[in-house]
C-alpha cells in the first residue's frame, strides 16, 4: 500500500519514527509515508492545519501498467496480423479475416509465457506484502478474457458496421429499382 500525506491548508511536520527524519509540508505539498513504518504528524503552523491521506494499492497499479502493456502488444499484433493476412485471404470478409488474424495471434502468444510477453524477469513479483507469491496464471487468465471481450466489441462494431452498410445499399438499390420500373 502506498500511502501518501498531503497538505490542504497550514504547515504539518510528518515525523517518521523509523528513519528519525522530519519532513515540514505546505499547502499542495505531499510526502509517501514508509510502508508498514509509523509516523506522526505535528502542526506547525499559527492556524489548524487540514491534511489528507492518498492510499493506492499498487499491486493493482501494477496490475493496469502491466495490462496496459498487454493490450497494446496484443492489438498491435492482431493489426500486424491483419494486414499479413489480407493479401492471403481477398476473398475473406473483413469480420472473418479479424477473426482468424484473432486465431492465430493467441496460438502465438500462447507459446510464450506471460514474462516472457511482458519482457519481465522471471523472479518478478507485484508489491504486495499480504502475498508472497504472483498467481500468473490467474492474472493471464484475466487479461486474456479482457482481450476477448475487446476483441468481441470489435468484431460486434465490424458486423454492426457491415450491416448497416450492406441494408443502406439494399434501400438504395431498392429505391432505384422502384423509380427504374416507374418509368
Amino acid at each position: 500500500m502506498n500511502t501518501t500525506i498531503e497538505v490542504l491548508e497550514g504547515q504539518i511536520t510528518v515525523e517518521i519514527l523509523s528513519s528519525k527524519q522530519n519532513f515540514t509540508l505546505n499547502p499542495g505539498q505531499n510526502l509517501t509515508v514508509p510502508s508498514g513504518g509509523y509516523h506522526n504528524v505535528h502542526t506547525v503552523s499559527s492556524t489548524p492545519s487540514c491534511y489528507m491521506y492518498v492510499y493506492m494499492n499498487r499491486s493493482d497499479a501494477e496490475i493496469v501498467r502491466l495490462w496496459d502493456r498487454y493490450y497494446n502488444l496484443t492489438d498491435r499484433l492482431l493489426n500486424e496480423t491483419i494486414e499479413r493476412n489480407r493479401p492471403l485471404h481477398v476473398d475473406h470478409e473483413e469480420v472473418d479475416l479479424v477473426r482468424l488474424s484473432y486465431e492465430d495471434v493467441f496460438t502465438e502468444l500462447r507459446t510464450k509465457s506471460l514474462h516472457e510477453l511482458l519482457e519481465l524477469p522471471y523472479d518478478y513479483q507485484l508489491d504486495n506484502k499480504e502475498q508472497n507469491d504472483t498467481n500468473w496464471t490467474n492474472i493471464r487468465l484475466q487479461f486474456e478474457t479482457s482481450m476477448n471481450r475487446s476483441l468481441v466489441k470489435r468484431l460486434d462494431t465490424q458486423v454492426k458496421w457491415q450491416e448497416r452498410y450492406t441494408r443502406s445499399i439494399q434501400n438504395f438499390l431498392a429505391k432505384k429499382k422502384k423509380n427504374f420500373l416507374r418509368w
